[in-house]
């Protein structure tokens, strides 16, 4: 079975918050209007963003009522931190929608801003985007780890023919390797070098580098 694109995946985790956030958002608006009127009715009318076409389980939509309703309705409920990611996840939706493309990190970055709304509301689909989010990751350190292994096979444990590796090549100074050293004997004066003065370390190129390296 292939792998979900970074926009599907994003796309069925916004499926899954309007699942979970609906509810929510219906249980606390119905109280802010009377019991013939509807709450979605009474916020497109009200609102000057909202748009007439309107569906309660868009999550888009639903979002939009948490944000506009925030203080009076929602603060009460949310924790302060949350207000800003609602800023954050509706405009990722609407780069979603827009067909924004969607790296990795934005993937990683939308699923997880999700998974920490459906916390707070204590919805059960949490655990679904939960398991889509530690799919990327798991997927994403898999190819880290891959291309990392063939630079490694590229560079370390293949090398041309007839060189031997760098660590055969390149060998450090004994005292280095023994470990009875001192950093500072490392550490050059470069302003010395500049101005051309000081003992032979710093005139003589050959001698600078001899007793500036480490190998």
């Amino acid at each position: 079975m292939a792998e979900p694109t970074n926009k599907a995946r994003v796309g069925d985790a916004f499926d899954v918050l309007a699942q979970g956030l609906e509810p929510f958002v219906n249980a606390h608006m119905r109280k802010t209007v009377k019991k013939d009127e509807d709450w979605a009715e009474v916020f497109v009318r009200n609102s000057k963003n909202a748009r007439t076409e309107y569906s309660k389980s868009d999550p888009s939509f639903l979002l939009n009522v948490v944000v506009e309703c925030w203080r009076g309705t929602f603060e009460r409920q949310l924790p302060r931190s949350i207000k800003n990611l609602l800023f954050t996840l509706r405009d990722k939706r609407n780069e979603w929608a827009h067909n924004r493309a969607i790296q990795p990190h934005d993937a990683q970055f939308t699923l997880s801003g999700i998974v920490t709304l459906l916390e707070a509301i204590d919805a059960r689909e949490v655990d679904r985007v939960r398991v889509s989010l530690d799919e990327l990751n798991r997927s994403l350190f898999e190819k880290t780890r891959d291309r990392q292994d063939a630079a490694t096979t590229n560079v370390v444990d293949a090398p041309s023919a007839g060189l031997k590796p760098w660590r055969e090549v390149i060998l450090p100074h004994a005292d280095v390797s023994s470990g009875d050293f001192s950093v500072a004997e490392f550490a050059a004066d470069l302003e010395l070098v500049r101005k051309g003065e000081g003992s032979a370390e710093y005139t003589d190129p050959s001698l600078f580098f001899e007793r500036t390296y480490l190998t």
